[in-house]
């Protein structure tokens, strides 16, 4: 993208703070919260923040819940791609139904500051987490169907959409994609 150093320039860091990293820079990523700290070796430029989640951010948004950080680079049609990640120490069966609001508030910021300036082309949404534990067996006749379906849909890189009723582009399916990395398995995250 031509002039992606000058779209730096007009995004608002008043809202929140943005970095405009390098290829093969490093993007440290802490959470307070899972007390998670996570390295990500960048691909090409990029412009990335880490300060997007928070009470008193956005207080024009309803939605308070938002992932952790997010990751803004020009591809080859002169487009933005929209990188979300969530950090999570441990995964446990009755959290996957939130996955989708913290992807769904960090887009709404994401739009909130880039006012339509350019148009995000792509999302990819990923799920960094350091432990699956170990679900329980459900009783299929209970009210925790749902939650045998949600771990169906985790196991295969899925999540389901709690705001497809929206019909807001990129949330408008009940099902989304997202790429898992597990800690345990792999330490080399790079996007």
């Amino acid at each position: 993208m031509e002039n992606f150093e000058q779209f730096y320039d007009i995004i608002d860091n008043n809202m929140c703070k943005f970095i405009l990293l390098n290829k093969y820079d490093i993007f440290s990523i802490k959470d307070k919260n899972s007390e998670m700290e996570i390295n990500i070796k960048l691909t090409s430029k990029s412009i990335c923040s880490k300060d997007i989640e928070g009470e008193r951010k956005f207080n024009h948004l309803k939605i308070k819940k938002c992932a952790d950080a997010v990751i803004l680079r020009a591809n080859q049609n002169n487009n933005l791609d929209l990188h979300i990640i969530e950090l999570k120490k441990d995964i446990h069966d009755d959290k996957l139904t939130k996955f989708s609001d913290q992807y769904f508030g960090a887009y709404l910021r994401i739009i909130s500051v880039l006012l339509n300036e350019l148009k995000i082309e792509n999302i990819y949404l990923y799920l960094i987490y350091d432990k699956l534990l170990k679900a329980e067996n459900i009783d299929s006749t209970n009210k925790n169907k749902n939650i045998t379906y949600n771990r169906d849909l985790f196991y295969q890189c899925k999540i389901y959409n709690s705001f497809h009723y929206l019909n807001i582009s990129f949330f408008d399916l009940k099902i989304l994609n997202i790429i898992k990395y597990n800690l345990q398995d792999n330490t080399d995250i790079v996007i």
